[in-house]
């Protein structure tokens, strides 16, 4: 609702190129002042072309945002190169992360709550942010607890914890392609770089 909201119109106020153009122009601006004296160093390019290469390429599949940000260019400084091929990571396992839930049959709110479960936000916080009534979270606490995965209190069941874990592993899977391009060796110096 709140997306059924905002898009269209949104773009009434500013068109995407414009939004892609400001949000270029900020990352740049504040990689530059973050970075200012390491801008020209072998390492940061290293970097750069090391993040590229783990993620250039690998095929969108469902990823739907992913498959996005592909469609625009690769900036050629390597502040900017990090932050794109950061981003394309990013939403590679994020919608390799929303396929795992799918297949698990665990909608939006029940993501929220599963991660609640866990310790990271609560109802109160999550609600605002993501425009779920309080009536549709109860709803899928309750869907949760009938599925076997939660106590009512909203904590989770050995089966809810194992159910959870094995969506974590899902999702590791289905975004290890990165990682497997660089290999280990390479993929220890992208982190050591970073």
């Amino acid at each position: 609702r709140m997306i059924q909201r905002a898009v269209p119109a949104v773009w009434s106020v500013m068109s995407p190129e414009a939004a892609i153009a400001l949000r270029d122009s900020c990352v740049d601006q504040a990689l530059r002042r973050l970075l200012a004296d390491r801008l020209d160093e072998a390492s940061l390019a290293e970097a750069a072309q090391l993040a590229r290469a783990s993620i250039e390429g690998c095929a969108p599949g469902a990823r739907v945002l992913y498959a996005a940000h592909t469609a625009l260019p690769w900036p050629q400084e390597p502040h900017r190169m990090v932050w794109h091929a950061s981003t394309l990571l990013r939403e590679h396992r994020g919608d390799s992360h929303n396929l795992a839930l799918a297949a698990a049959d665990v909608d939006g709110v029940q993501a929220h709550i599963l991660m609640a479960a866990r310790g990271h936000g609560n109802k109160a916080t999550i609600l605002p942010l993501r425009g779920w009534t309080p009536e549709e979270w109860d709803d899928g606490v309750a869907r949760l607890v009938e599925r076997g995965w939660l106590h009512p209190n909203g904590t989770f069941t050995e089966q809810g914890d194992l159910n959870r874990r094995d969506i974590e592993a899902q999702t590791d899977r289905l975004a290890h392609e990165p990682f497997r391009r660089l290999g280990p060796e390479r993929a220890q110096r992208l982190l050591d770089l970073m």
